[in-house]
């Protein structure tokens, strides 16, 4: 099956959005039981700690630019973007992003993330 590159890009933005991450219904439903994180501060997330932590996320809506998907399977792909924030200091940020999405019953979901600080 081919790898529809603009719904992969589309599922990530939501997570972007403060109103959809959250929902830990959204982000139940969109990150698979394996899911693991490197974030932006080195730290290692589960699936449970990413749900628990973006429900009470106060960063508004975030913006993704240059977004990429390579496939590495026919039901695998990785999406490597670099996001912008604001963050609660006011100050901006910038981070390089990657993600890896994997199709399991016709279902998209994470299975992977890691955020990377530019610094500026």
């Amino acid at each position: 099956m081919l790898i529809n590159e603009s719904e992969i890009i589309n599922l990530e933005k939501k997570i972007h959005l403060k109103s959809f991450r959250n929902n830990p219904d959204n982000t139940q439903k969109i990150v698979d039981d394996s899911f693991f994180e490197f974030t932006r501060s080195g730290k290692i997330v589960n699936k449970q700690d990413f749900i628990t932590y973006y429900q009470n996320d106060p960063t508004p809506d975030m913006i993704m630019k240059d977004p990429k998907v390579t496939p590495l399977s026919s039901e695998t792909a990785l999406l490597t973007y670099t996001l912008s924030m604001i963050m609660d200091d006011g100050k901006p940020e910038l981070t390089r992003r990657s993600t890896i999405w994997k199709r399991t019953n016709g279902q998209w979901k994470i299975i992977f993330h890691q955020g990377t600080i530019v610094l500026i």
